[in-house]
């Protein structure tokens, strides 16, 4: 599993951009989107998000992918723009990564919900260390090819800082990941990592977004809310213990303040006490 990770890694770089990104907002009854149906692959040996990447990579060419969905043994690709179902169905009879594809127009059923982020709780790795040169799919893949010894890949997102963000599911998934630290793929020496960082991504991006293939951002921005809520729990908490501090602060000055005035009272009392004395014995001697 390693060495097809390897072999992913060292794919040419691609002219993929992301210019789509900052193209100017259509309205959605303005849009055109078309659907096309997959068969040929065997939903056995292939996981699903590895293959919406096999399918996002050879369909890529097309047009713009806006969603890939697998229901059983079918897989559901929307593009949008004018041509791109066109180009997808010349398409029909080749080769995916060894599986002859069976590629028909076709219309996405009605009422199918793809599960939601809060019907799938994957572990969330962080992984850097790769060859940030390969285009975003060849990362995906490979590392999607890598980390499925270790447990159910549900989402790979790369970042722009060089951080891939990995959804992992399963048991003793994540110890078997971080196990995979410190490995060379490719020559480059992988860091897996645990915990939430502030990753970069672009703005004009939706933190909600499948990615064509999977929910792997909608998690971490639920992630990142916890962490900022946690921060802000964390704030509150010093706040309440710095006014706290004052309290006590003040309460012990008043205290000290109040033990030095019954000093000073006792003082003055002994004082006094003392004077009394003097005068019982100026007295006695008078008598005498």
């Amino acid at each position: 599993m390693a060495e097809s990770a390897s072999k992913g890694m060292q794919i040419q770089k691609s002219n993929d951009t992301d210019a789509d990104l900052h193209k100017p907002y259509v309205p959605l009854k303005d849009r055109i989107f078309k659907d096309i149906s997959v068969e040929g692959f065997d939903t056995c040996s292939l996981p699903m998000f590895r293959l919406q990447l096999s399918l996002k990579k050879h369909f890529a060419s097309c047009g713009k992918i806006v969603s890939i969905w697998v229901i059983k043994s079918v897989a559901f690709i929307r593009f949008e723009g004018e041509g791109a179902q066109e180009n997808a169905l010349k398409l029909d009879g080749t080769d995916v990564e060894g599986w002859k594809a069976i590629v028909k127009a076709a219309v996405r059923p009605f009422g199918y919900k793809f599960p939601s982020d809060d019907e799938i709780e994957p572990s969330t790795l962080f992984v850097s260390g790769y060859d940030t040169a390969l285009a975003e799919i060849d990362i995906q893949i490979a590392l999607c090819d890598l980390f499925s010894s270790c447990g159910v890949v549900s989402g790979v997102s790369v970042t722009p800082d060089g951080t891939a963000i990995l959804s992992l599911g399963g048991e003793g998934c994540v110890e078997k990941a971080l196990e995979l630290s410190g490995r060379q793929v490719g020559g480059m020496n992988l860091l897996v990592e645990t915990g939430l960082r502030e990753t970069e991504i672009p703005e004009n991006r939706r933190l909600y977004d499948d990615n064509t293939c999977g929910y792997v951002l909608g998690t971490y921005s639920r992630l990142l809310a916890k962490r900022r809520k946690e921060e802000m729990e964390k704030e509150k908490k010093k706040e309440r213990e710095m006014k706290r501090e004052m309290k006590m602060k003040v309460m012990m000055e008043k205290k000290k303040e109040r033990e030095m005035k019954r000093e000073v009272k006792m003082e003055k009392k002994k004082e006094k006490e003392k004077e009394n004395e003097n005068e019982k014995k100026k007295k006695k001697k008078a008598l005498f």
